[in-house]
């Protein structure tokens, strides 16, 4: 990823974070924290995320009061992720309402209104610390947010199966699913090929020569975990609605949905079956819209809170 798609990305993600806020299912959200085990100054909730990026789901938590009792793990392939979680941190401390003491480059000492802890960084591939039997450490609380579309799913729970607690948790949120909706229509027999391909890129993908997304990954998480027998202790539809309101979209909006045009556009460009003067065509279309806060946009999530039986 180049610099300018890195620092692209980031605002994406910085963005993103808005639209997550209101699209994450509560009820699945305080079944999780109803189910947490008991924390203390002493005995601290051992949280590991993988896919970290720039810590949204960290500021997340600590605004949604998931503990006051907090060591909490970021794993994030992406050291420009992880550089701009440190410098956002520091520049917005005083809104995000926490504050971070870094002792070192990978460790930080987290204090919010009701409690703190520490926060670790580690910078690898979720696969490399999954496949690492060195690694005896356990959590009590392993989250993925808008990641097991983008990874083979039974590797990955078996791993994870290995790294969390017996009857540990996990948090699974904002799986795709399978249904992306632009509205108002425009060329809707063309827009129809371009999800049908943006689809195929997602489930033909290959990382590192294994198997990584799914198209359908919210019904097939619900299928492997009753197939594994594993307590689904709460599941819920966590959908991305976005829309105008009358002084145009709320938050960073816009620029959410530019990103997500620009995806589209940057994947479809490969896929030869694709003509490209009709992708550029709705591109076009589709920014303009933005630009005109006109266009309507839904995607079909699932979130997933999993209680993990002892081996």
């Amino acid at each position: 990823m180049t610099a300018d798609a890195t620092a692209t990305y980031v605002r994406y993600l910085a963005a993103k974070q808005h639209v997550d806020n209101r699209s994450l299912n509560r009820h699945v959200w305080h079944t999780l924290k109803a189910n947490l085990p008991p924390s203390s100054r002493r005995r601290k909730l051992e949280v590991v995320e993988f896919g970290a990026g720039i810590g949204t789901m960290l500021e997340r938590s600590i605004a949604w009061g998931l503990t006051p009792y907090l060591h909490y793990t970021m794993v994030e392939k992406t050291p420009e992720f992880l550089a701009a979680f440190n410098s956002k941190s520091f520049q917005r401390r005083p809104s995000a309402g926490y504050t971070l003491d870094w002792q070192n480059n990978a460790r930080a000492d987290l204090r919010f209104a009701d409690g703190g802890g520490t926060v670790d960084i580690v910078c690898a591939d979720l696969y490399d610390v999954i496949s690492n039997r060195k690694n005896h450490h356990r959590w009590d609380l392993i989250t993925a947010h808008a990641v097991m579309d983008l990874v083979n799913i039974d590797e990955v729970l078996t791993g994870f199966q290995r790294l969390v607690k017996p009857d540990g948790l996990l948090y699974l949120s904002l799986n795709y699913d399978g249904l992306t909706v632009f509205l108002p229509a425009f060329d809707p027999d063309f827009e129809q090929q371009l999800l049908d391909g943006y689809h195929r890129s997602m489930d033909q993908r290959m990382i590192d020569g294994r198997p990584s997304g799914s198209s359908q990954s919210g019904r097939e998480l619900l299928s492997q975990l009753t197939r594994r027998q594993w307590p689904i202790l709460a599941a819920g539809s966590s959908d991305w609605i976005v829309y105008p309101q009358t002084s145009g979209y709320p938050d960073k909006d816009g620029e959410f949905l530019t990103t997500i045009v620009q995806t589209f556009n940057q994947e479809l460009q490969r896929d030869n079956q694709i003509d490209p003067d009709r992708l550029a065509a709705w591109v076009t279309r589709r920014q303009s819209q933005i630009d005109a806060a006109e266009l309507i946009f839904m995607a079909r999530n699932i979130d997933f809170l999993v209680r993990v039986p002892a081996d």
